[in-house]
C-alpha cells in the first residue's frame, strides 16, 4: 500500500468551475480521473472517471471509496464515471483527513490537513 499524497483542500478561488464549486483534481493519468468536488450546498463527493484505456465499472462491488475509515457508496453512473458523496464538506474541512478509492486493482489514497492552508 502506497503512502498516501498529501493535499490541501480545495476552495473555489482555486479552481476553473464556477464559483459555487469548488473542484480539485486528485489524480490524472491515462487510465483514471479522480476528482473531490464541493458544490454550492457544501456537499462533497469523489468523481471517479475512466478512460477508453480504463476498466468498466461493471457493478458497485467494482469501486470502493472510503474517507476516515468509513465507507462511502459509490453511484455507478455508466460503465466509465462514479460519483461517492461524502456529505457536507464541513465535516471534513475542518480536520485531517484520509480519502482512498479502489476501482479494480488501482488503489491510491490522498491526505488533506487544513493546518497547510494556515502555513
Amino acid at each position: 500500500m502506497s503512502e498516501p499524497t498529501q493535499q490541501t483542500p480545495p476552495t473555489p478561488a482555486e479552481t476553473d468551475a464556477a464559483p459555487e464549486e469548488a473542484r480539485m483534481v486528485l489524480y490524472n493519468n491515462a487510465k483514471f480521473t479522480f476528482t473531490l468536488v464541493i458544490d454550492a450546498q457544501n456537499q462533497a463527493r469523489l468523481e471517479i472517471q475512466t478512460s477508453k484505456r480504463g476498466p468498466d465499472m461493471t457493478s458497485s462491488e467494482d469501486v470502493v471509496v472510503v474517507c476516515d475509515g468509513r465507507g462511502y457508496a459509490a453511484e455507478l453512473l455508466s460503465l466509465k464515471r462514479a460519483v461517492a458523496p461524502l456529505g457536507p464538506w464541513s465535516r471534513w474541512s475542518a480536520q485531517r483527513f484520509v480519502l482512498a478509492a479502489r476501482v479494480g486493482e488501482f488503489f491510491e489514497s490522498w491526505e488533506f490537513d487544513p493546518r497547510d492552508e494556515e502555513e
